[in-house]
């Protein structure tokens, strides 16, 4: 009877473990829903005040981490935002035919594994959302580029603008006839990518 009672105790300690543990998870994945109102309010801070979104972020800041994303980038043969969301709209799926499954299996528990769901999505969409205001999305709110080049920027007629065309289209035409190609007609670069990667910040 004492053995019994000991393993008793036991599988209650047990189960009060495993609900104590249940509950410190969800209160995790709460707190990573505060990285949404935290990316928010960097969005609307930075579009307050453009001029010093340009200068701390957009010219500091981004520029560390625009060097490292292309270090990352430049060693993929694909595209990694295209795969980033290829990947999401995966996992979400796969995610939703797992909590059906779940729902069909443990019908007394759906509402319950409902709320979890939901609450798992609204964290990783808060990280998610969080990450891209910081790796990116700052840059919506730097000064326009009218701003930074001292443009004179005013209405224009349709006039201008066929000019403007005809004037690109023209120098366009110009510079194309310098570019060296193949037998076939096709442009190459006669000293690698290398040399015109090193000359490409003159324009």
């Amino acid at each position: 009877i004492e053995y019994m009672m000991l393993i008793i105790q036991i599988k209650h300690m047990d189960e009060s473990w495993n609900n104590r543990m249940k509950t410190v998870n969800q209160f995790k994945k709460l707190m990573y829903v505060i990285f949404l109102p935290v990316g928010l309010l960097l969005f609307f801070l930075s579009s307050s005040a453009p001029a010093l979104t340009e200068k701390v972020y957009s010219n500091g800041i981004f520029k560390i981490i625009g060097q490292v994303l292309s270090l990352i980038t430049a060693l993929l043969p694909f595209s990694l935002a295209e795969f980033t969301i290829i990947f999401l709209v995966l996992f979400i799926l796969w995610n939703l035919i797992r909590i059906i499954i779940r729902m069909l299996k443990e019908k007394s528990r759906k509402w319950h594994i409902v709320l979890n769901f939901f609450i798992n999505i609204l964290a990783f969409a808060s990280i998610i959302y969080f990450g891209f205001v910081i790796l990116w999305g700052l840059n919506y709110n730097r000064l326009p580029f009218s701003s930074i080049a001292n443009l004179d920027v005013r209405p224009t007629s349709v006039k201008e603008l066929a000019e403007v065309c005809e004037n690109i289209i023209g120098r366009a035409n110009e510079l194309r006839s310098k570019v060296s190609e193949n037998k076939e007609g096709v442009m190459y670069l006669p000293n690698g990518i290398g040399d015109a990667l090193k000359r490409a910040y003159k324009g």
